[in-house]
């Protein structure tokens, strides 16, 4: 249960991630 706890804390963190990365993308984009 614990492992899967992890994986999903893991899964979820990299989606996180990717989507500030591709948030922060399309504002800085446009101001340029």
């Amino acid at each position: 249960l614990l492992q899967r706890g992890m994986r999903w804390l893991e899964r979820l963190a990299g989606v996180m991630f990717v989507g500030f990365g591709v948030r922060l993308a399309l504002v800085d984009n446009p101001a340029r």
